[in-house]
């Protein structure tokens, strides 16, 4: 596989691990109150 395809495919899980994360955050924020 060519560098260029990993790095796009990093990318992408970069930022659907982020997405997860901030939901995940915010989730539990609001269940505590």
């Amino acid at each position: 596989m060519s560098q260029k395809v990993i790095d796009l495919l990093n990318a992408a899980r970069a930022r659907e691990l982020t997405a997860i994360t901030q939901y995940m955050a915010q989730h539990y924020e609001l269940e505590d109150r």
